[in-house]
């Protein structure tokens, strides 16, 4: 999973039996506010180091999933920070109903080369999500550039085509920016462009 934009922490993928009713029945935060916070994974997110509990029976706080773990007969977790070169990227939850199931080897060497590992593949395929957009988007205005243009432009012609109905396109062009940006410099045109 990872954190929405209230900190609070999004599974993305679940397996197992009564996963899925495990994970939607409360609330993790990545950040420290509140007991949702407090637990193996916000501590994870924030340490960047992974967090077994050997035993939540022998946990002795109280936390706001203990009731959701005792019914669906949690024993043991790792919550494991999956790390890339910019800090962590996503979480990786880890249950068991036998006690001490990630304490003993191979499972600590294991769940350290998982977070290393999937850490820099989620990364990276961030890192080329982000290129790609690049390729079609102008940074500055966040509209599509030429090469962007040029594939939607292809599309919404196959799409007319398809349907049998027309396209309308709209261009708009700038004159005399050049002096603006020569004038004002070349932030004011930024600024221009953005509005």
């Amino acid at each position: 999973g990872h954190p929405n934009e209230d900190k609070k922490l999004i599974f993305e993928a679940r397996s197992g039996e009564g996963m899925a009713e495990y994970l939607d029945a409360f609330t993790v935060r990545v950040d420290d506010a509140g007991p949702e916070g407090q637990g193996p994974s916000g501590r994870a997110w924030r340490s960047g180091k992974i967090q077994i509990m050997a035993d939540w029976t022998r946990h002795e706080a109280s936390t706001p999933w203990d009731k959701h773990r005792v019914r669906a007969g949690w024993r043991s977790s790792a919550a494991v920070p999956l790390c890339g070169p910019m800090g962590v990227v996503a979480m990786a939850a880890i249950y068991s109903r036998r006690p001490d199931a990630f304490s003993a080897p191979p499972w600590p060497d294991l769940l350290h080369h998982l977070s290393a590992t999937l850490g820099l593949t989620l990364q990276h395929l961030e890192n080329r999500r982000q290129l790609e957009r690049l390729t079609y988007i102008d940074p500055l205005t966040g509209l599509a550039n030429r090469r962007g243009l040029e594939v939607k432009l292809k599309r919404a012609l196959a799409a007319a085509k398809r349907q049998e109905t027309l396209l309308a396109v709209g261009l708009l062009d700038l004159n005399d920016f050049k002096p603006l940006n020569d004038r004002h410099g070349h932030e004011a045109g930024d600024e221009a462009l953005k509005c």
